[in-house]
């Protein structure tokens, strides 16, 4: 299902310190992921798939400590994934297909053994998979 919102990345919700869970998903979003996002360290699923952000992904993304699901894909994101992902310990999904990201994977993804969900086809990627991941979609 999908809404029409538009815009930028609403960034009153950058307020809502207690929040478990975000969907802005099947969107018509734009521009980058304000660093800010990382203020938000309660989300255990962030879902921001199938929308246009552009640019790449702040590094405070890694402050996500609670996380547990990060979907990405079908975006305009660039540049490397950010080394800090390996600190979200709990993550057990991520997704990042669909993108524009370049560069080699952060071998940091090493450090999450829950891993159980890695996606990362259509991009741009060079070198290898870092091992201790899950299941490949």
């Amino acid at each position: 299902m999908s809404n029409h919102l538009s815009g930028t990345f609403p960034k009153e919700l950058l307020g809502l310190t207690q929040l478990t869970s975000l969907n802005l998903e099947s969107n018509q979003f734009t521009g980058t992921i304000p660093s800010e996002i990382g203020n938000l360290k309660r989300l255990s699923e962030l879902y921001l798939s199938e929308n246009r952000f552009t640019g790449s992904l702040p590094s405070r993304i890694g402050d996500l400590m609670e996380i547990t699901e990060l979907f990405l894909y079908e975006n305009r994101f660039t540049g490397s994934l950010p080394t800090e992902l390996g600190n979200l310990k709990n993550m057990e999904s991520l997704d990042v297909s669909f993108n524009r990201f370049t560069g080699m994977i952060p071998t940091s993804l090493e450090n999450i053994s829950n891993l159980t969900y890695f996606c990362l086809h259509d991009n741009y990627f060079t070198g290898n998979i870092p091992t201790n991941n899950g299941e490949d979609c």
